[in-house]
Formats: structure tokens, sequence, C-alpha cells
């Protein structure tokens, strides 16, 4: 008799309010995140052609967002690759760097992506990362590829990163 009682007493919550079809208009869009360990390949949907090897000791998450990757080393680097409709949307100002280089021809481009211009940033705080990034079109979607190397280690950060740059899977 206590239990009806108290199931009685308990009135029910309204159900959430929701646009026709479930979906509830004020939400902001869902980007699933998948992780990546490597080694393992990651392919972009919208980008057919543009495949990553990622190598073992490599650890991050993948999404069909405009931040498609981003793997971390644990010896501190950070391989972040962004897509968006047209390559204008990625900054060439960083707050708290300032930008060292920018060339928007084919400086050295990796292997990753055809024809990529390139910047590269300093931090401010003489603790800070030094970044650098590719961007170039792949099937016509824009895409950056950005590394991030802890102070003084850039030349150990070129060949730990390198077989992320070389691209392509088979």
């Amino acid at each position: 008799m206590i239990l009806g009682t108290w199931l009685l007493g308990c009135p029910r919550q309204a159900p959430p309010s929701t646009a026709p079809g479930g979906a509830d208009p004020t939400a902001p869009a869902l980007v699933v995140s998948t992780p990546v360990v490597g080694p393992a390949q990651v392919y972009q949907a919208a980008a057919p052609h543009l495949c990553v090897r990622v190598p073992d000791g490599w650890a991050g998450t993948t999404t069909g967002g405009a931040l498609f990757l981003s793997v971390a080393h644990p010896d501190g680097f950070l391989f972040r690759i962004a897509t968006a409709s047209d390559a204008r949307e990625f900054p060439s100002t960083l707050e708290g760097y300032d930008l060292l280089f920018e060339d928007a021809g084919t400086y050295r481009s990796p292997g990753l992506l055809p024809a990529a211009s390139t910047r590269s940033w300093t931090s401010r705080d003489p603790g800070g990362n030094y970044i650098r990034a590719w961007y170039a079109t792949v099937d016509g979607v824009a895409v950056e590829v950005r590394v991030d190397y802890p102070v003084g280690r850039f030349t150990e950060g070129d060949l730990v990163v390198a077989p992320l740059l070389e691209g392509g899977c088979n």
C-alpha cells in the first residue's frame, strides 16, 4: 500500500519540447568524436584523398567537424588537421603569437598536402610552443595541417611528426 501511494504521488515530468522530427532547435550541433590510437589510418569523408597514417605512440580524436583530426605525442607534440569551405577561414594571426613566416606559394609542401602554402608562429611567452601550419585544397575542401612544437624542440619535432606529414594510405 505504501509503494502504491508513493508511485501515485510522484508527478510525471513533461517530455522536453522538440521540433517536428524530434530535434531540439536550440541544441548545438552534435559532433561525434572518435578515439584514435596509432597505428591507425584516418580518412576524411568530404575529402577522400585526405588520409593520414597515425603512427604508434600518437593518440587523440577524429571528428566529422571542422577539427578533423587532433593527435598528441607523449613527448608533447600536437598534430591537427582542420577543414573549412575556404582557406581564408584559417587564421593568420593567433592570440599570444607572432607570425614569423608566411608563403602563399608552395614552400616545402608536406606529402600529405598538394602544393601547400605555409605559416609559422612563435609564442610571445618564452615557454610557449612554436606552431607551423600548411594549408591547401584537397578534393575541393580547404585543409590546414598544424603542428605545435614544445619550445626548443623543433628539430626533434620534425623527425617525430614526419610520418604524419607523409600522408597517403595504402
